[in-house]
């Protein structure tokens, strides 16, 4: 094999310009940049939701905060190595989490200039909502399924996450939300959370 390699050199000299090794701190540096960002990110949405939404906001807040501890948990039980292409999924499983917490309230805000009552516009909002939900979180479910089955290995990684976040939205973005809610109206006086 030298021999097949030397038969076409040419009689040039060699001159080492640069050498540079990547160790495996690079990666560590990475997902821990990585996760600085997703933990910024949800820094910046409780703020959001606070000005936006009040009291509900930090409600939706909570329950992404459990939807994204929910995920972290999947991927320790089933000791799945968070990769790039893994976080990539979580990150966009907050972004469907975010955007049903935002359809429900929206409903609601709607609901409640149609002068119904708080808890009569909760039930509605998240009923009226849901449907949507579940139809967004299937089509991403049934795509993150034929990547898992078809792509590479950072492709799978980026599948897997994706599917735990799709799941984890269904149960922390709408169930633990509503049950929030209720539990809230409930006990509560419903004013102090502003739509």
């Amino acid at each position: 094999f030298s021999l097949l390699l030397k038969s076409g050199a040419l009689l040039a000299p060699l001159t080492l310009e640069q050498e540079s090794v990547v160790g495996a701190e690079l990666g560590d540096d990475a997902l821990r940049v990585g996760l600085f960002a997703c933990m910024l990110s949800m820094v910046i949405l409780l703020c959001f939701g606070l000005v936006y939404y009040g009291y509900a906001g930090i409600l939706a807040w909570v329950s992404l905060v459990l939807n994204f501890l929910f995920t972290l948990t999947m991927l320790a039980l089933f000791k799945a190595t968070l990769t790039l292409p893994g976080i990539v999924g979580m990150v966009l499983g907050v972004g469907v989490a975010i955007d049903s917490s935002v359809l429900i309230f929206e409903r609601i805000k709607e609901l409640l200039a149609e002068n119904l009552s708080f808890k009569d516009a909760i039930s509605r909002g998240f009923a009226g909502a849901v449907g949507v939900i579940l139809e967004s979180s299937g089509a991403t479910l049934l795509t993150a399924l034929i990547l898992l089955k078809f792509g590479s290995p950072s492709i799978k990684g980026f599948a897997v996450t994706l599917i735990i976040g799709m799941v984890s939205t269904i149960l922390a973005g709408v169930l633990f939300l509503r049950s929030l809610f209720d539990y809230l109206v409930d006990k509560r006086d419903s004013l102090w959370i502003r739509f």
